[in-house]
């Protein structure tokens, strides 16, 4: 930075004496921030779990959500590869369905307490059934992490599904995942 000698003008104080008012040689600039602040939201701490504030934020046509837990530090991530499409689905918004039966009891509170409690504000868009959890790594598009886990019998997927028809009446869509029938002889039939 330059150093210059420093301008001084007389300025009158609020007292009507005269004092010396030094002008800096260079104003600060403001400047922009490289991203649109679009909305606040909750989420929670990848590391701990604690429930947190989370800033959704628009940047170069992108969505990402910045957090920061207090003892974790700040995590940011893409959460939509298309800030127009997300933003413009905003006006399909409608006030959330309430389930007809809840699953769970508040305890602890959200993410703690899985399943449907009454601090939901949306039934169950979709139910999905994870009824394998083991895995061959064959499957050309994986959604989750798999290795040796297990299978669910052809009752307890029967269970859940009357589970889900209670809590939702009739149910649209139910996706089944981890379905790989190599693993599931119950199901392949």
């Amino acid at each position: 930075m330059d150093k210059q000698s420093s301008l001084s003008t007389p300025a009158v104080s609020a007292f009507g004496t005269t004092a010396s008012a030094s002008i800096p040689p260079h104003p600060r600039q403001k400047k922009d921030a490289d991203y649109v602040f679009f909305e606040l939201t909750r989420s929670i701490c990848p590391e701990c779990r604690r429930v947190i504030d989370a800033h959704i934020l628009l940047r170069h046509n992108k969505v990402y959500m910045r957090k920061l837990c207090p003892e974790h530090g700040l995590f940011e991530g893409l959460v939509y590869g298309d800030a127009q499409a997300y933003t413009s689905a905003a006006r399909f918004n409608k006030p959330g369905t309430i389930p007809l039966a809840y699953t769970t009891d508040i305890q602890q509170g959200c993410p703690h307490d899985c399943g449907l409690c009454p601090e939901h504000q949306q039934h169950a868009c979709l139910g999905i059934i994870e009824v394998n959890s083991a895995c061959n790594m064959e499957c050309p598009l994986c959604f989750a992490n798999a290795g040796a886990g297990f299978n669910l019998t052809l009752e307890e997927v029967e269970g859940i599904l009357d589970h889900l028809v209670e809590t939702e009446g009739n149910p649209e869509v139910v996706q089944f995942s981890g379905v790989n029938p190599p693993f599931i002889p119950t199901l392949s039939r």
